[in-house]
């Protein structure tokens, strides 16, 4: 966790979240990388979302879902952006775009940038059950030839 605001976000401010995550089984519940707190709960979150057995760029009550299935064991390069201009959350695994939705009520997240778990309303939670390295951020939403850059 890091000791104050790392990303700006919310209406019109484009982010870009990236991180190589590993797990080491299929958790039974959401299992967040990376997120940044937004008061009682987290404004983003890059996880695996058990219900779908997939990737998830996030916010409160709204998933952008990969195509692809997660393989426990197996290195996975994760990329979330937040487009503020089209308000549209994207979602690149291994460098493709998987998932698109948009996002019309984006969240202000002025809390600290958290590796390896999420936050809810009663504190924290979504652990990441694995590894979770080489994580970036950036101020702005990438392009897609960007996104596979970090590759």
């Amino acid at each position: 966790m890091t000791r104050g605001q790392v990303l700006r976000t919310g209406r019109g401010r484009g982010f870009t979240v990236s991180a190589w995550v590993c797990l080491t089984g299929r958790p039974a519940s959401f299992a967040t990388a990376v997120g940044q707190d937004a008061g009682d709960t987290s404004g983003f979150y890059l996880q695996y979302s058990p219900a779908e057995n997939r990737w998830a760029f996030a916010r409160p009550g709204l998933r952008a879902l990969s195509y692809s299935v997660p393989e426990p064991g197996t290195w996975t390069h994760l990329v979330g952006v937040y487009e503020g201009l089209r308000n549209q959350l994207l979602l690149y695994v291994g460098g493709i775009q998987e998932a698109g939705i948009n996002d019309t009520n984006p969240i202000a997240a002025p809390g600290p940038l958290t590796i390896g778990r999420a936050t809810g309303p009663a504190g924290p939670t979504d652990w990441f059950p694995g590894s979770i390295k080489q994580v970036q951020v950036f101020q702005r939403a990438l392009t897609a030839a960007q996104a596979k850059a970090l590759l």
